[in-house]
């Protein structure tokens, strides 16, 4: 097992533990933004879903809010899905409060360091 596979399926046993994967139940990423005729490259994509996922992984580790928590894994979840359904990834970081998250989380984080 990779060590980013370990990490996803601690991510998931966290959520699950604090009753965050119900709040997923029905949403759809494909529904949730616009649709986009931009593709994007293998590179951009693995950097997004990288930092959405580090986003997340931080929020979690600073006690962040459960709005905050789930805007986060829902645009995660867009990111992932961007390129299999097409979808605008600005849109997504308009909806789901990306720079909002970014701001107070990975960068009070990185002050701190």
């Amino acid at each position: 097992m990779a060590k980013n596979e370990y990490r996803d399926l601690v991510t998931i046993v966290r959520l699950n533990n604090s009753g965050l994967l119900e709040c997923l139940d029905g949403f759809s990423t494909k529904d949730a933004v616009a649709h986009s005729s931009k593709i994007l490259s293998k590179g951009q994509h693995y950097i997004l879903v990288g930092e959405s996922s580090k986003l997340i992984e931080s929020i979690m580790n600073n006690g962040g809010t459960k709005e905050d928590l789930i805007d986060a894994i829902k645009y995660g979840l867009c990111c992932l899905d961007a390129d299999k359904y097409g979808l605008d990834i600005i849109d997504a970081q308009i909806k789901f409060r990306y720079q909002e998250l970014y701001s107070k989380y990975i960068l009070k984080e990185a002050k701190h360091e």
